[in-house]
């Protein structure tokens, strides 16, 4: 009887319905559209590998080399994909021409395991008994099963080197080997009597006893109603668990977006409940004038000179002022200039290109803070908006005024310092003569024990012209002031 010559087709839509969703088929290349061999491989495979925790997939795949002499490149090239497969289990069958194979067998040993090491890409047996039962059968092949894939039914892949072409009969034939060619999987649980027959029945001149062995195994391991499992075991509990999910994560949202309004919410209300006092306050002064008349505040900003009103209108009002340096602490900076440890004997406090010598801006700083021989003037601008309780400093006004420098807390630092608290509250309270009255204590206050402060206060009294009061009214700069000290003192300072 011969060897049967038709492919075996229309088993692709059989192994899509029968086979579990946990085990797959992959990359099913074959001759002439012949899947015999899958379905097979299917068949045999199925209840050896059903029961593992790791379901691989199978992969059985046919490659042509046409080379008239052997070329490592084109066999590599040849073999798609890599030489390890994570979790897949891959066959591969690659037929030569006669020459090639003639070319494979001219090489020694050495020679053929470098060929063979880069067709299996890693450490590789070679089945000679296999290989000799094939024979038997007319079909003459080479076949290379890493190590890997007979460890405890590792991932890996068998290659096959076929002499000749793929026919229908000669692939028929190797398949009918499949439980030799991959012992590994047949050695807990081995070939049965059926499967034996399964497997002979491709060699056979039709494919009728393939067919109704196909069926056969299709009930006894009843693939379908496994492939149904597969897929609803779990499904039902998994919908619960994932609703409860998706509820749970919409409540916490909705809880998320509640507890923002609520603080949004208090933060309005108390937003609300401060501007009830301020009307309380407004209402409680009667013409808006609490808790000074304005009478009282036209009188204190008439009276004190130093202050210049720009503009005022709606609750706010923009105004400058001008105070002698009055507001620091003498003693620190007395303790300060006599410690040869502090800031102020740091010559690069004085570094500033002038050619005064840093024991001549000692002394000169002694008399403005210590012996208090020489005043200066500060200058600084406001913008108070009491309306909207701000405030905010406004330089635009301060280049007009002379004999002055700026602040430096206030013009360049924008720092109300100790001041801040008692003019924002001031403000609050709408008492506008006590928040002008701040800022003109503030105007005329400087830390004499902070560097940044002093660093720019002498900074300014360099930059402007006639900074220094020496005698009522008299203005002079900075040469002319120490020149002062020096006939003061009786000599070079």
């Amino acid at each position: 009887m011969g060897l049967m010559s038709e492919a075996v087709t229309g088993l692709s839509a059989w192994q899509q319905n029968m086979m579990p969703a946990s085990m797959s088929l992959l990359s099913m290349a074959y001759p002439n559209g012949d899947e015999a061999g899958a379905s097979l491989c299917y068949a045999l495979l199925y209840p050896r590998l059903k029961d593992r925790e790791d379901q691989p997939a199978v992969s059985v795949v046919c490659h042509s080399i046409s080379n008239e002499s052997y070329d490592t490149a084109a066999v590599v090239n040849a073999i798609a994909g890599p030489s390890s497969y994570d979790r897949c289990l891959r066959f591969e069958f690659i037929s030569s021409s006669v020459q090639f194979w003639t070319s494979l067998n001219e090489m020694n040993n050495t020679e053929k395991g470098t060929v063979f090491q880069s067709i299996v890409g890693l450490n590789y047996t070679e089945l000679v008994p296999v290989e000799r039962a094939i024979k038997q059968e007319s079909v003459e092949a080479i076949v290379l099963q890493q190590d890997s894939f007979r460890e405890a039914l590792g991932y890996g892949k068998t290659v096959v080197l076929v002499k000749g072409a793929f026919t229908q009969k000669r692939w028929h034939t190797l398949m009918s080997f499949f439980p030799i060619l991959f012992p590994c999987f047949f050695v807990d649980k081995r070939v049965d009597q059926d499967e034996v027959a399964f497997c002979k029945s491709l060699l056979e001149s039709t494919s009728d006893r393939f067919i109704k062995y196909l069926k056969f195994f299709e009930e006894k391991y009843d693939y379908r109603k496994d492939r149904i499992v597969s897929y609803l075991t779990g499904f039902t509990k998994s919908h619960y668990t994932r609703r409860i999910k998706d509820l749970t994560n919409d409540i916490q949202q909705k809880e998320s977006y509640y507890e923002g309004i609520l603080q949004d919410a208090t933060h309005v209300y108390r937003e609300i409940e401060e501007k009830k006092l301020c009307l309380q306050a407004l209402v409680i002064g009667g013409d808006g004038t609490s808790p000074t008349s304005e009478q009282d505040l036209i009188d204190y900003v008439v009276r004190n000179r130093g202050i210049t009103v720009n503009s005022a209108n709606n609750g706010r009002i923009n105004f400058t002022v001008v105070t002698y340096l009055n507001n620091y602490d003498a003693d620190m900076a007395e303790r300060l200039l006599a410690n040869v440890r502090s800031f102020y004997h740091d010559d690069s406090l004085y570094a500033n290109g002038a050619s005064i010598t840093p024991k001549s801006w000692r002394k000169l700083l002694k008399a403005i803070f210590v012996d208090e021989k020489f005043k200066i003037r500060m200058k600084a601008g406001f913008d108070i908006d009491f309306a909207r309780g701000q405030l905010e400093f406004s330089d635009g006004y301060l280049g007009s005024i002379t004999n002055a420098i700026p602040n430096p807390h206030l013009v360049r630092f924008h720092c109300l310092g100790g001041n801040g608290k008692a003019i924002h509250d001031a403000i609050k309270s709408y008492d506008y003569l006590g928040a002008i009255n701040s800022c003109v204590v503030a105007t005329g206050n400087l830390n004499v024990g902070e560097m940044p402060n002093v660093r720019q206060f002498i900074h300014y009294l360099l930059r402007y012209s006639d900074p220094i009061e020496v005698s009522p009214g008299e203005f002079v700069g900075l040469g002319k002031a120490i020149k002062l000290l020096e006939e003061k003192e009786g000599g070079t300072i």
